[in-house]
């Protein structure tokens, strides 16, 4: 069976605004624009770290060089920064509602174009994966490869711990890696989930951002495709990278008919008893 092609995305620069401009414009037209942003592993050293946000920083801000041919984009470019939250002493390890409690105590004194309702974290396992990912700007608006290593941050609504408090018996341990499975399992109370999940760098500008800025939605409506797994959030309508236990792609790029009716039919020979499948081969 010949190996199965990679979809390419398309060739032609884009022609239209993106969304997030517009919401922009309307919403922050002055002064710097963004997210904050906290680290809670320590494990790096200086130099590593700073590959981290710089990596980071390439791939959150691939959506400006995805749009640099339309107006307006390198004034956008110019005014976006990260606000970064670090103090190894307080949020080494630190869990994810401790750092929402924290956010909202100090909410106010962040400059208004920071006073969103979302916030981010990179810990051990998110770091790891802007480290090993192939992070160049031309990639990451492709739909990756199988194999590939899916960059992630961890992603949490301010309101996190509010409704229902986590129990100390099923909070990690400082350090440990967080894990959307362990945080929240409960599929009759959805709208009152307030995450956290892992988004792709990529899709916070245009992505995260022009939802939280535009108050369009909330967390629950938006990321649902994230919820209670430890897939990588890209966008509302595509969903999630399903990721295998090493944090790489593993979902199927497609499958063409031909190759579906060989499967099904290799499947349906597999669950026939032996008789009636030669009696099958006989017709």
């Amino acid at each position: 069976m010949s190996a199965r092609a990679e979809p390419e995305a398309p060739t032609e620069p884009p022609t239209s605004a993106p969304s997030f401009l517009s919401v922009l414009h309307r919403y922050a037209r002055t002064g710097d624009w963004g997210f904050v942003f906290y680290r809670t592993t320590y494990t790096q050293n200086d130099e590593t770290w700073s590959v981290v946000k710089d990596k980071l920083n390439s791939v959150i801000e691939s959506t400006f060089d995805y749009y640099s041919n339309i107006e307006g984009i390198d004034e956008a470019r110019q005014r976006w920064k990260l606000l970064w939250v670090e103090d190894p002493e307080i949020f080494n390890g630190m869990a994810v509602e401790g750092l929402a409690e924290h956010y909202r105590g100090t909410m106010e004194k962040l400059p208004s174009n920071y006073q969103h309702s979302v916030l981010f974290a990179v810990d051990e396992a998110s770091a790891r994966s802007i480290l090993l990912a192939d992070t160049n700007p031309e990639k990451m608006h492709k739909r990756p490869r199988l194999g590939d290593v899916i960059p992630f941050v961890i992603a949490m609504d301010d309101n996190l711990g509010l409704d229902e408090p986590r129990d100390d018996a099923t909070a990690p341990e400082a350090g440990e890696e967080y894990s959307q499975a362990d945080v929240f399992d409960d599929d009759d109370d959805l709208e009152n989930w307030h995450g956290p999940f892992r988004a792709h760098p990529a899709s916070i500008i245009d992505g995260i951002w022009t939802i939280v800025a535009s108050q369009s939605m909330q967390m629950y409506e938006f990321a649902y495709a994230a919820h209670g797994n430890d897939d990588v959030w890209w966008d509302s309508y595509g969903g999630a990278w399903t990721l295998d236990d090493q944090g790489r792609y593993a979902e199927r790029l497609f499958e063409n008919a031909a190759q579906l009716r060989v499967e099904y039919r290799e499947k349906k020979r597999a669950t026939v008893p032996k008789g009636a499948d030669q009696a099958e081969e006989l017709r």
